[in-house]
């Protein structure tokens, strides 16, 4: 068969020496049609772990930034309440 042409190419025994076998060979275009479609399937599962990572993220700097703004708001309410003692 012509290489590429979508057919197999064997070797024998003969071609790589005693006791080795080769499978046949795969056309250049289907080798590289594979190795699209699994480097395709990782670069899916990082997007998909960094994806939940953002969110991770997101949700520990959302909860700082709760936690920093109810330690501002309990100041605020604290210096209120002390101007209103100082007042009376």
């Amino acid at each position: 068969m012509i290489p590429g042409s979508g057919g197999f190419q064997s070797s024998t025994i003969d071609d790589v020496g005693p006791g080795l076998y080769l499978l046949p060979r795969t056309p250049w275009r289907e080798v590289r049609l594979r190795e699209r479609a699994r480097n395709g399937k990782n670069v899916r599962v990082l997007l998909e772990e960094a994806r939940g990572l953002s969110r991770n993220l997101v949700y520990h700097r959302r909860a700082r930034l709760e936690a920093a703004l109810g330690e501002a708001l309990d100041d605020v309410e604290r210096e209120v309440g002390e101007l209103r003692a100082d007042r009376t």
